[in-house]
């Protein structure tokens, strides 16, 4: 028996961000680090899977987003029921952006820019 092995881990981002391939943007998504990353795939995957006839693909990829990526990505947050890739999408962003800011603030204290306290 012959197999092929797919070794997404040895792929870099850069390699796979522009093939337009649902397989990739998987890999993407499984080698993603930040909620940013995972928002740069799934603004790819809205604009390829807008069509009509593509909705029971973007639920499976939802499905999988909310019950397998992000609880292993994210493992002490709780999201919310949703049904589509751009409510995923919106929440990513939100979240990477509170993470952007709670990491300024943090940066901000640790060089002294923050009020001491004695």
């Amino acid at each position: 028996m012959r197999y092929l092995l797919l070794d997404e881990g040895r792929y870099e981002d850069e390699e796979l961000a522009p093939l337009r391939n649902l397989v990739a943007a998987v890999f993407r998504l499984e080698n993603s680090r930040t909620p940013g990353d995972i928002v740069q795939v799934l603004t790819a995957l809205n604009d390829w899977l807008q069509a009509p006839e593509q909705a029971g693909l973007r639920r499976a990829f939802t499905v999988w987003l909310q019950r397998v990526l992000l609880p292993r990505r994210m493992p002490a947050q709780q999201f919310p029921e949703l049904t589509d890739l751009q409510e995923v999408k919106t929440m990513l962003a939100r979240t990477a952006r509170g993470t952007a800011r709670g990491t300024a603030r943090g940066t901000a204290r640790g060089s002294g820019g923050g009020t001491e306290r004695r």
